[in-house]
């Protein structure tokens, strides 16, 4: 039986986190599943100087791009938890993390 959450057939699905120790910087990471919960890869990344919470969850998508594109998967549905953060990347937002959304906006149209 497949997880309720479970994308659809023939997608992965890469879930996205990231954590913060203030003063120091934080940490992205990104694991991918395929539709039926086997393990493709995972990336986690640790950012030095970088302590706001939402632009380590900007780099963590970010991150999931650049992890499907290693793996070479054309259909992926990422997860965050960030909800701010999922906000700005489906308007278009700018702000303190800009260049990353922008970044994510592109590598997301190939």
């Amino acid at each position: 039986m497949l997880h309720p959450k479970a994308p659809p057939e023939g997608f992965a699905k890469v879930h996205v986190d990231a954590g913060v120790r203030r003063g120091r910087g934080g940490a992205a990471a990104a694991v991918c599943r395929d539709d039926r919960g086997t393990y493709l890869g995972s990336s986690s990344l640790v950012v030095c100087g970088v302590d706001d919470p939402a632009a380590l969850e900007a780099i963590a998508c970010r991150e999931a791009l650049a992890l499907a594109q290693d793996l070479n998967l054309h259909q992926v549905v990422i997860a965050s938890d960030a909800k701010q953060v999922v906000n700005k990347i489906n308007t278009s937002s700018k702000g303190a993390y800009g260049a990353i959304i922008s970044e994510i906006k592109a590598y997301s149209s190939l």
